[in-house]
């Protein structure tokens, strides 16, 4: 089969925020390939191949630079876990799994972290991971800690089941509900409750529960979703990803071309970022020391995301059949000097004008 190089137009990512990683990656990426090998989370040499390639250990690393190294590896072994999930539900998509037969499952992982009871893994390897994770995160994590990170299971999870019903309609969704959806499934909600454990110190209820510290959080997770659609496009316009985007929604509401849908994201997520700077500077004021870490490594994920998903073999490789490379994306991109759009006001989306009314 031939190796193509398909081209992509992720525009310029405006991100005034430093780089950073957590000095035992490498340590935690051998052990985190080890344990998904132990357990089971790949069916074959090849899927395992891939699997390993996408380097998700790096992933966490970048977004938790100074957490507990036995704590940040349970966060990368979380990241291995998603991607393989996301990987096998997506390719049981493709052989025609209806939507309504991920809700029992959803509901199923859900009990099983809630209650820890590994009888709930019926001897699947995924839910068995699944089982391993959550038990080693209740034992290190505070009880709010905890209760934050089964909530944000069940928002990423919700997530995906609405995606899977936007897709079986067979319409294009509306911006608005767009938005609201990969709030949820871009799987952000997790990572972030995931770093604070990583750190060990828990931000107090008053203020992570905060509305600018929420607003906060909730534009880290846009951030992500929106540049994550902007590194996986070319692969998904080659037949390997999602039915809509960003671009495609926004093309299909406004009657514009690819091209011109792709300047309007990189508006939109731009106002975004400069939002998340000032939200960032106003939170931090009379933040608790735990607090005034948890932003800084919010600014983590947005920045250690984007280098990450511009490096990582998941969006610069597209497989064909039986798992095969068919062929390699152009990630090469670069960093705005200024954003696109630098008004600090929200846009028409009704679901998170919210976010700018906390602007003091």
């Amino acid at each position: 089969m031939t190796h193509q190089i398909f081209q992509a137009d992720t525009g310029l990512f405006y991100c005034p925020l430093p780089s950073a990683v957590h000095p035992d990656v490498a340590e935690i990426t051998r052990r985190s390939i080890e344990w998904m090998t132990r357990i089971g989370l790949c069916a074959d040499e090849r899927r395992r191949r891939r699997l390993v390639a996408t380097n998700s250990a790096e992933f966490f690393c970048r977004m938790a630079p100074e957490g507990a190294e036995d704590r940040v590896q349970i966060g990368a072994d979380w990241c291995y876990w998603g991607f393989a999930f996301d990987d096998f539900w997506s390719d049981k998509s493709q052989e025609g799994a209806r939507p309504g037969d991920f809700i029992p499952l959803v509901a199923r992982m859900l009990r099983l972290i809630e209650t820890l009871d590994a009888r709930l893994c019926d001897g699947d390897p995924y839910l068995m991971a699944l089982h391993d994770i959550a038990l080693r995160f209740y034992q290190c994590a505070t009880p709010a800690q905890h209760r934050r990170w089964i909530e944000a299971q069940r928002q990423w999870l919700f997530g995906v089941v609405q995606r899977s019903s936007f897709e079986a309609r067979g319409r294009m969704p509306a911006l608005d509900g767009y938005v609201t959806m990969r709030l949820h499934d871009c799987g952000a909600a997790p990572v972030t409750v995931m770093v604070e454990i990583a750190n060990g110190d828990e931000v107090p209820d008053h203020e992570m529960e905060s509305p600018v510290v929420r607003a906060l959080t909730e534009v880290t997770w846009m951030l992500g979703a929106i540049d994550n659609e902007r590194v996986s496009r070319a692969k998904e316009i080659h037949g390997e990803g999602q039915e809509h985007s960003f671009v495609d929604v926004l093309a299909h509401e406004r009657g514009h071309t690819p091209e011109q849908a792709l300047h309007d994201v990189v508006a939109m997520r731009d106002r975004m970022m400069c939002l998340f700077l000032r939200l960032r500077e106003q939170a931090m004021h009379q933040a608790s020391p735990a607090l005034t870490r948890h932003i800084t490594d919010l600014g983590h994920v947005i920045r250690g995301h984007i280098e990450w998903s511009l490096n990582t073999t998941r969006y610069s490789t597209v497989y064909g059949a039986g798992e095969s490379p068919i062929g390699t994306v152009d990630l090469s991109s670069g960093w705005a000097s200024a954003p696109a759009d630098d008004r600090l006001e929200p846009p028409p989306i009704p679901s998170i004008a919210w976010w700018w009314d906390q602007l003091a």
